[in-house]
């Protein structure tokens, strides 16, 4: 994961020092934090989704899919919104907000990933298989030779209409007493 690591791993350590930061534990999070979360934010795609695979040695993405949606409406905007309030920045909240946006069928797709009425969050997008495990091996394999990924098609793409437990829970812990923080003025 040093070379090629996840969107997961990425936004977990940039919630942990925005954490710290936010709590003034450490002189140094509030820097790092702010480091690692304006690359992720250099890296956003521009429907607001946040891809999957980066090469940490070229900054850029190797493969965009799978996109999961706890990423989209839970756990980045958890990092992203500490962040703000730990640096004053709303430029972290806007990118919060394109993930949620992302998730409420500001996708590739048209669909809203959330099914509110069943109480239900499909899990991604995703490549259809077998593509999807081609696409990711491949284009690793060409950032870590040629320099760039090979850039499979994204046609082949499908809803995984699956949720995890977890996901509905990291929801309400992202976003509960922030609500206000989810409109367009972000007034709270």
């Amino acid at each position: 994961r040093s070379r090629f690591p996840n969107f997961a791993t990425e936004i977990y350590a940039v919630l942990a020092l925005a954490t710290v930061a936010k709590l003034g534990l450490d002189g140094d999070a509030r820097a790092l934090a702010v480091d690692a979360a304006d690359e992720l934010l250099r890296l956003q795609l521009a429907d607001g989704g946040w891809p999957w695979l980066f090469d940490a040695r070229r900054g850029i993405i190797v493969e965009r899919y799978e996109v999961y949606t706890v990423h989209q409406d839970a756990m980045a905007p958890m990092a992203l919104l500490d962040l703000t309030d730990a640096t004053g920045d709303p430029r972290y909240r806007a990118a919060a907000i394109a993930g949620l946006e992302w998730s409420r069928g500001h996708n590739e797709l048209g669909v809203d990933l959330l099914d509110a009425a069943n109480h239900f969050a499909h899990r991604s997008i995703r490549r259809r298989g077998p593509w999807n495990r081609v696409a990711l091996a491949a284009n690793t394999a060409g950032s870590a030779t040629i320099g760039r990924p090979l850039r499979a098609s994204g046609r082949a793409l499908e809803v995984n209409r699956t949720c995890r437990p977890y996901h509905l829970g990291w929801m309400l812990e992202a976003w509960a007493g922030r609500e206000p923080r989810a409109t367009d003025d972000g007034d709270a």
